[in-house]
């Protein structure tokens, strides 16, 4: 049940109580009143429990970012790798003379370690753009758990101040009730005792 639905409950329990006929006013019970409130500030955290819950998904997104990342890594790795072997195997095969032979082992050194850096800026831009992800997920999160807090603080707020309206008004409302009651019981005695006086 939400915060609005349990409000709702206690205003429909207020406006069905029954009426007490001698002071024309509704019994209300205290215990109920209270139980309900606990219910109420009960709810209040599941509006950070939301906050959370977006936090875990922005993770989930970010192990996803790294494990793309990983694997653009892994087969750029492996495509850099299969082209060394076969440049090598062509070097043996096509070129015989050594200093041929050793101008093409010094091209598919320079081929493999230009792959290698390829690889490093790719995995450091994979990296950085999970970063992002990152930090974006978690600033989302911050401003969505500020925003549900600050709404529960109102909220709570509200229903402490409905409360304290309600009892406010069931204490004033039995008192003045009271001196009514007080008020017509000594006219109700006053006149039996003058009727008293004239019967005598």
């Amino acid at each position: 049940m939400d915060i609005f639905s349990k409000l709702d409950e206690i205003g429909e329990y207020i406006e069905q109580a029954k009426n007490i006929p001698m002071i024309n006013q509704k019994m209300i019970d205290p215990e109920y009143l209270m139980r309900a409130f606990e219910d109420l500030y009960a709810t209040i955290p599941e509006e950070i429990k939301e906050a959370r819950q977006l936090i875990e998904k922005r993770d989930k997104e970010l192990t996803e970012a790294r494990k793309q990342a990983d694997d653009l890594l892994t087969r750029t790795k492996q495509e850099c790798e299969t082209m060394l072997i076969r440049a090598k195997d062509q070097a043996e095969k096509l070129l015989d003379e050594s200093q041929i032979k050793r101008s093409a082992e010094h091209e598919a050194k320079s081929l493999f370690n230009e792959c290698s850096e390829h690889a490093k800026r790719l995995t450091k831009d994979a990296e950085s753009d999970a970063e992002t992800i990152r930090m974006q997920a978690i600033e989302k999160a911050q401003r969505f758990e500020e925003q549900a807090l600050l709404k529960a603080r109102r909220i709570k707020e509200d229903a402490d101040n409905y409360a304290q309206q309600i009892l406010s008004y069931i204490e004033n409302d039995v008192v003045r009730k009271i001196d009514e009651l007080n008020a017509k019981g000594k006219s109700f005695f006053s006149d039996l005792k003058e009727k008293d006086l004239h019967l005598s």
